[in-house]
């Protein structure tokens, strides 16, 4: 009588919650079968691995770098010029084809934004940044911040990059004939330049340590470790997501400090007032007919303070210590880089670097060929504002469709570039525009949403190169890792285990 019981019970249990269970999957399957139908009936090919869970898994889990899980999309479909994908039931569209790509580019009415997740009620620091930011809050900031890169304002900064630079030198010259780890060298040298020049800070790093305070904070503005490529993914592909999960991409309480003391300086004094970059961020941000507490924005200071670290902390200080790596490897290229220097600029008329820089033929050949291996972004993700038709094939993208392109896959792809894998200074003879006009080179995007700081990274770097080579040799040891192994837990490219080379006073 008692089993009986139990039974019935078990059974006015497990029965509802049987057909309730088998309701969700038949609706599951449904919205699947919708979803799946999205590309299929607008004969795109489509991505077979659905949902991709195998490689979103390994970016979660830090297995997968996300530029190498673009990288195998592309690679996946090596004879269409686009295809599509889903994610959480999302279609996106992977553009493959270098024609649709320049089409993208010049059409910037129909592709105004990212298709980053931007919402000022659940990030209201993220959504007013200029990286993130939508129309016509990003042509506003857009705007504003481009008075920061001004002929004028290059001229000033060049200076300030010597200075570091010399301080670099003085302390390499203690190593001479030993080994060190040049990603060290250059994300010290990095942030004394951008704390100096951006936000106004001497930050006294060292060359031979990651013991700073600065310099830990800049690196962990996107948060640490596997936190970076889950913050990233998601804003990127699963915007319902960082809703429910309230991610932020930003963490930001060491840019929020030094805003704040800008601020302080604005009401306390006016003698400081554009002698920084976050000043002048400040001044093109105050509302002069306001005289209250609400007298900045701060999260719109503190939006594109981030921003600038963003464009530059992180990818520069990898730029540098990958060319260093590259040289080191290639000493022929080093020494004919050397060479070109030495006919250009000596002691005596360093002060002129910024005008010879320019007219460095091969230094602008390595350089280009570095940021060919080696992109700063590693994509480029457009949202569609307005439905739109490829003339290529007719194919009418809709208003809201995502769209991603992989500059690394790109790049390596040996169509546009034989090759690839090998470092050939050689490629630009003849310059970058050629290739940029193909479509099939572009190391920091393009239109009129390309990289803010693309130039004063070029200028830096080329300016750093420069200096380090008038005075050591870089060379390959034991201890230098080949190929170079990247975090794959960070948003850009960051060798996981330093870059060990031998430096060799000249």
């Amino acid at each position: 009588m008692f089993k009986k019981l139990i039974l019935k019970m078990l059974s006015a249990i497990l029965v509802p919650l049987f057909l309730a269970l088998s309701a969700c999957i038949i609706v599951f399957m449904f919205y699947i079968k919708k979803y799946y139908k999205y590309w299929e009936k607008r004969n795109v090919p489509i991505e077979s691995n659905f949902f991709l869970v195998n490689n979103t898994y390994s970016v979660f889990s830090g297995k997968l770098h996300f530029g190498s899980f673009l990288i195998k999309l592309y690679q996946s479909h090596p004879e269409d010029p686009y295809f599509g994908f889903y994610i959480l039931g999302k279609p996106h569209l992977f553009i493959r084809c270098p024609n649709v790509i320049k089409r993208i580019c010049e059409n910037h009415e129909y592709f105004q934004d990212r298709s980053f997740f931007c919402e000022e009620r659940v990030d209201p620091i993220v959504s007013k940044s200029v990286f993130m930011a939508r129309n016509p809050e990003w042509r506003d900031s857009r705007q504003k911040l481009n008075t920061l890169f001004s002929p004028a304002k290059f001229k000033a900064m060049v200076p300030k990059i010597l200075s570091h630079c010399k301080e670099m030198n003085l302390s390499l010259e203690q190593y001479d004939n030993q080994i060190i780890d040049v990603q060290i060298t250059a994300e010290s040298l990095i942030t004394n330049v951008v704390s100096h020049i951006f936000l106004g800070i001497d930050s006294q790093c060292e060359y031979d340590t990651n013991d700073n305070v600065v310099k830990t904070a800049m690196k962990h503005v996107f948060g640490k470790g596997w936190y970076q490529g889950l913050a990233f993914f998601v804003y990127t592909f699963a915007p319902k997501l960082v809703k429910v999960l309230k991610i932020s991409l930003i963490h930001d309480d060491f840019i929020k400090t030094i805003v704040k003391d800008v601020m302080r300086s604005y009401y306390d004094t006016k003698d400081i007032r554009g002698t920084r970059v976050i000043d002048i961020l400040a001044k093109n941000n105050i509302n002069i007919y306001q005289e209250s507490e609400n007298f900045f924005d701060e999260n719109w200071l503190v939006g594109q303070s981030s921003t600038i670290v963003l464009a530059s902390f992180i990818p520069m200080s990898a730029f540098f210590a990958l060319s260093l790596y590259e040289l080191s490897l290639n000493q022929e290229y080093q020494e004919k880089l050397r060479e070109e220097i030495f006919g250009f600029i000596s002691d005596e008329n360093f002060d002129e670097t910024l005008e010879s820089i320019r007219n460095m033929k091969y230094l602008n050949m390595v350089v280009a060929e570095i940021l060919r291996l080696y992109p700063l972004g590693d994509f480029v993700n457009r949202n569609c504002n307005k439905d739109y038709v490829l003339q290529e094939t007719g194919l009418k993208v809709e208003k809201g469709t995502p769209i991603m392109i992989s500059v690394s896959a790109i790049h390596a792809d040996p169509k546009f570039f034989p090759d690839p894998c090998k470092f050939d200074p050689g490629r630009f003879e003849n310059g970058t525009k050629e290739f940029e006009r193909a479509g099939v080179y572009f190391p920091f995007g393009f239109g009129q949403r390309s990289c803010l700081g693309g130039r004063f990274s070029l200028v830096a770097i080329k300016i750093a190169l420069v200096e380090v080579l008038r005075k050591f040799k870089f060379e390959p040891c034991n201890e230098t890792e080949r190929p170079i192994m990247f975090d794959n837990r960070v948003i850009n490219i960051s060798p996981i285990n330093g870059i060990k080379l031998r430096i060799t006073k000249l």
